[in-house]
């Protein structure tokens, strides 16, 4: 029992069972007799109390930092009783005596108990931000890729955080979504620099990171190096290129020892990650998730982007201007098709360091009034809709998105042989594949389907379908979920 004047203290605990602070001067007075053992409750309602109690004091020891080792655990409800039941005489009250002691130890015992568990349940749920690493400075299929996923899981409530290159098109568009991030400068030799690598490993912990998703390789060796010193338990590679992967001893250990799984974007990059050693990482460890796309925002009711001329045969290309991407290509097939009776436009949507070098091609070859370079686009059903036939000159493709978001758009598409264009495009039916770089079997596919609208409809149908059945977004990014949420093997 214990009585205070309020007038000359203060409570200064956190729960019931923690302190008064006397105030300076003050006197403490003991009232006379053996109140120790005396209480008005049965047993079995001390044993509600101390299951109250305890829960009480064990987040009031987890919230000043104590600990719940093997000590506290077994010796601290052992010292309890042996103090309750000699030192302070609880012997002398016989039975109750006894009782109130072992109480008394086993509140100790169950406090340490949930404290322990306190501690059992942070560990197991503190890690649960899925954190999204892609410092590409320029706008593609991966960045579109990472804007769809993270757009999504944040809407889900999962605890997302990214880290993007300084004022890139995907930080500027996740700033907009209000979804919290870091700005990161990465080149391919930022894994040796430790000042960045220890940087990463504080954001990491800070942020209790449990599955880590890099994009490019240079952001997969620094951040993979970083998530292991981390701790983090899942890190997990987006594979999107279809390149033949070097076989170095930095990769073999950061696929064998550091990553958990490796995600490919297609079959073909699938292959071409083992093409130099198909030992480099499990088979079972890489998951082929296609990319996906929002079927329905790809409808009739939009706005062309562009107006054709009447009779004009309109032909667009999207993406990066990169070398790789093949667009050259595309002013020779305008070049050949000078000579066509028919009229034709090329529209091509995107930005990067071949803008120049296009704009130069373009007037040497002849072509610089048929064809269109339209920069950045944003609003990219709107460029889908106003053209006729899609193509993709690229030299090679990881999961060409811009072939699904064509045929989701009720186009006919007409590529070159990049392998992953098959695992989408079903030559004859909803397009034509042709020889890599054959820019003379591509001249004649288009005109093929400018001299007859009934096939470029039908093709488009047919697209629209496969993308239906195979890339809905949701059916994908489930995959993906499914994935990062898996404990590591």
């Amino acid at each position: 029992m214990r009585l205070w004047d309020s007038r000359k203290g203060s409570w200064g605990g956190i729960n019931p069972h923690d302190k008064y602070e006397m105030s300076s001067g003050a006197r403490r007075m003991f009232l006379k007799g053996d109140l120790l053992h005396y209480s008005y409750y049965s047993v079995s309602e001390h044993l509600l109390q101390i299951n109250k109690f305890s829960s009480i004091q064990a987040r009031s020891y987890y919230d000043q930092g104590r600990k719940a080792g093997f000590f506290n655990l077994i010796f601290r409800p052992f010292w309890r009783f042996l103090k309750d039941f000699f030192l302070l005489r609880g012997f002398m009250d016989g039975y109750y005596g006894f009782i109130v002691s072992v109480n008394s130890a086993h509140e100790v015992f169950l406090k340490y108990v949930k404290l322990r568990n306190i501690y059992s349940e942070e560990k197991r749920t503190a890690k649960e931000t899925i954190c999204f690493f892609n410092s590409h400075d320029t706008w593609g299929g991966g960045e579109k890729w990472h804007l769809d996923i993270i757009s999504s899981m944040n809407s889900q409530n999962y605890r997302i955080i990214y880290i993007s290159s300084p004022s890139s098109p995907l930080s500027e568009k996740l700033n907009e979504l209000d979804i919290a991030g870091y700005q990161f400068s990465i080149s391919n030799l930022s894994f040796v620099n430790p000042f960045k690598v220890l940087k990463l490993v504080r954001i990491f912990r800070k942020e209790k990171v449990g599955v880590l998703l890099t994009n490019l390789s240079y952001d997969m060796k620094v951040a993979s190096i970083a998530g292991k010193l981390a701790g983090i338990p899942n890190i997990i590679y987006r594979r999107g290129s279809a390149i033949p992967l070097k076989n170095s001893k930095l990769n073999r250990y950061l696929f064998r020892k550091v990553l958990t799984h490796v995600v490919a974007n297609s079959k073909e990059t699938r292959r071409t990650l083992l093409a130099n050693n198909s030992e480099l990482i499990p088979e079972h460890k890489i998951k082929v998730i296609y990319n996906g796309f929002t079927v329905s925002s790809y409808h009739q009711d939009v706005v062309p982007l562009f107006k054709a001329e009447a009779g004009e045969i309109i032909l667009g290309c999207a993406g990066r201007l990169s070398e790789e991407k093949g667009h050259l290509h595309l002013l020779e097939m305008m070049k050949l098709l000078k000579d066509d009776p028919l009229k034709y436009r090329l529209l091509i949507a995107g930005e990067g360091k071949m803008l120049h070098t296009l704009e130069k091609n373009a007037k040497m070859l002849g072509v610089s009034e048929q064809v269109v370079l339209l920069g950045f686009v944003e609003d990219m059903p709107s460029f889908y809709r106003a053209i006729d036939i899609f193509l993709l000159p690229s030299r090679y493709e990881g999961f060409a998105n811009v072939i699904g978001e064509a045929m989701a758009s009720r186009l006919p598409v007409v590529a070159f042989d990049v392998k992953s264009a098959s695992e989408i495009i079903k030559h004859g039916e909803t397009g034509y594949i042709t020889g890599p770089n054959r820019v003379d079997e591509m001249t004649i596919r288009v005109q093929e389907l400018a001299r007859d609208k009934g096939l470029r409809e039908n093709m488009g149908e047919r697209a629209r379908a496969r993308v239906e059945e195979l890339f809905p977004l949701e059916k994908n990014q489930k995959e993906f979920v499914q994935l990062i949420t898996l404990q590591p093997d």
